[in-house]
């Protein structure tokens, strides 16, 4: 027997899971980027523009070590969360 109870654990479930997979994503897409900037930082690489927020609270977070925005910033441990 399938009941409405089921079909919720299964919706929660599926939301979770997809929440996980799109948090480490992010995480691991930083983690890659991340390297690669200071790779080019350590060697002379670009200088960027001292005054585009954006790309200030990027180097913030490269610096820092690890992704503070978007879905890996809220949830921060995916695994738990989820």
């Amino acid at each position: 027997d399938v009941c409405f109870l089921d079909f919720i654990a299964a919706t929660l479930f599926l939301v979770a899971l997809v929440m996980e997979t799109v948090a480490d994503n992010q995480q691991y897409t930083f983690q890659a980027k991340k390297y690669a900037w200071r790779s080019t930082n350590n060697n002379g690489g670009n200088k960027l523009h001292e005054d585009d927020k954006m790309i200030n609270d990027t180097i913030r977070q490269y610096s820092d070590g690890f992704c503070q925005s978007r879905l890996f910033g809220i949830v921060r441990k995916p695994n738990y969360a989820a």
